[in-house]
């Protein structure tokens, strides 16, 4: 490389020193983040994850065959999350919800601890990197439900903190990414940004160290094959990708769709503005980090195609963001840098943090509160089908499914679960059937359903329409979260003639 170039590269990966960010601005900021990770649970996912960790615990293997639904009983298996749901339900068994949180709590911390850590070996370290990182966790709010990213957001941050600190000659740790990356390889299906991530390095390294990260790329592939699914969970994301991604079932979830520009209170708007515009900005000074480009880049096509993938993006643009923030203040006037740098800067960035988070603290939609909401359970339909024996094949709605599961398993399976279990043409019968009555027909003929639970908070009323004017089905149960369907026949007829005028009670009073 001609001596030019490589003096422009490694001014490219050092920002300016910074004033340091005083410890009481970043407890505030921690106190703000715990806040942020304190709203209750509003994820229906979480009851399945507790199953399927339960199980783990029991029997001390990960599943291989699929317990979960009854269609697709005894098929083999592929579930990538078995390990966050085992660590998960350990949290569970020892505090019960309270337990939930306190793991919402110790990897959102965990998080945003690393992405301060990583904006630091980025030399950027003033009060500016406090507020940038507090940003990047309200925009990635919605995201810490009890799910496997929260996971894989530390360990995603934990390999961006590494490499840097490489790159930055801070000190060499690669040697632990192959034991990151065979974690993350049994939590979630996203094991494969931690290989690519050591393989960006490797490739704007200079030359005489780029053959240790390559090593390191291939460790991280080839620990992550040790797994009780073998190639088929590292293949999983791709097949979903290249097969799955385009059926109707999919492009109905609202994780998978792109995020709102309107949703101004968790700043995810500003969060994907943000990092272009900083990063833009030091492009134009001539400071280029091919790194930093191409994390922008990738991330910020991920995070504008699905929301499910915000976490990755203001993960990775934390640090980065972080240091041309800071850049851009020490490029600033003397007075500016001055004020900045001093208590008002610091008064200023605390002022900021309480701040920006105060919109979505205040959500009515996500209480700030211990517990978890009424509608992403379904104590009322499942007391009353244990109360009175109810079986047979249920119908249900995959968002009903992980509750279903949570209270009925092993004895009574649900239709589908949160994951969508069953085949690909079923599940696209299956959401057409939830608004088109021939489509339902064509579904109650296959799978001769004998009771339906129905979501009443899920866009079910075109199927409650279809039952409630069929009148070989009666409506047994009503309350506000779900409606029970009992087929007529022998095995219902006593539980229909004495509930079977459920559908003309009001509410309030079932």
């Amino acid at each position: 490389m001609p001596r030019r170039s490589a003096a422009k590269h490694s001014n490219a990966t050092t920002g300016p020193p910074t004033a340091e960010a005083p410890r009481a601005l970043i407890a505030l900021a921690a106190i703000v983040v715990v806040l942020l990770a304190s709203y209750r649970i509003n994820d229906y996912d979480v009851w399945q994850h507790l199953l399927v960790g339960k199980v783990v615990w029991q029997t001390h293997a990960a599943p291989t065959t699929h317990l979960w639904t009854w269609p697709s009983h005894g098929q083999p298996d592929l579930n990538s999350s078995w390990g966050f749901e085992a660590l998960l339900y350990g949290f569970y068994r020892v505090a019960g919800v309270p337990g939930l949180f306190v793991w919402r709590w110790w990897t959102t911390l965990a998080a945003f601890a690393l992405a301060l850590m990583a904006a630091r070996t980025l030399r950027a370290r003033g009060p500016a990197t406090v507020v940038v990182c507090v940003i990047a966790m309200i925009a990635a709010r919605d995201r810490m439900e009890p799910r496997p990213e929260t996971l894989t957001a530390v360990l995603l941050a934990a390999f961006v903190w590494i490499l840097e600190r490489r790159r930055q000659g801070q000190g060499n740790a690669t040697v632990w990414l192959p034991a990151l990356s065979l974690v993350w390889a049994n939590v979630h299906l996203s094991w494969f940004f931690g290989p690519a991530l050591v393989a960006l390095h490797a490739l704007a390294a200079k030359r005489g160290t780029r053959a240790r990260l390559w090593a390191v790329a291939a460790a991280c592939v080839a620990v992550s094959f040790l797994n009780p699914f073998g190639w088929r969970a590292l293949w999983e994301p791709f097949d979903f990708y290249l097969h799955r991604s385009h059926e109707l079932l999919y492009r109905a979830v609202l994780e998978l769709t792109p995020p709102e520009i309107t949703e101004w209170r968790e700043l995810a708007p500003l969060a994907l503005l943000l990092w272009p515009l900083l990063a833009l900005r030091r492009l134009l000074r001539g400071r280029w980090d091919p790194v930093e480009v191409t994390l922008l880049v990738v991330t910020s096509f991920l995070a504008w195609r699905a929301r499910r993938f915000l976490g990755v993006y203001v993960v990775v643009m934390a640090p980065y963001a972080a240091r041309d923030a800071e850049e851009w203040l020490a490029a600033s006037p003397a007075r500016l840098r001055a004020w900045a740098a001093g208590r008002g800067g610091s008064l200023a960035a605390a002022g900021l943090c309480v701040a920006l988070a105060l919109p979505t603290l205040t959500r009515s939609e996500a209480p700030l509160g211990i517990g978890i909401n009424a509608h992403v359970r379904y104590d009322g339909v499942c007391d009353f089908i244990e109360r009175h024996d109810v079986r047979g094949r249920m119908f249900n709605q995959y968002e009903t499914g992980g509750y279903l599961l949570w209270r009925l398993w092993p004895d009574r399976l649900p239709f589908t679960d949160v994951h969508q279990a069953g085949m690909p043409a079923d599940m696209d019968v299956y959401i057409r059937a939830t608004a088109f009555e021939p489509y339902w027909r064509q579904l109650e003929t296959k799978f001769r359903f004998d009771h339906a639970v129905i979501n009443r908070r899920g866009v079910s009323d075109s199927l409650t329409a279809f039952l409630d004017r069929d009148t070989t089905w009666s409506r047994v149960f009503a309350d506000d979260q779900a409606l029970l369907y009992l087929k007529r026949g022998p095995a219902f007829d006593r539980l229909i003639g004495e509930f079977g005028q459920a559908s003309r009670q009001p509410a309030a009073t079932r």
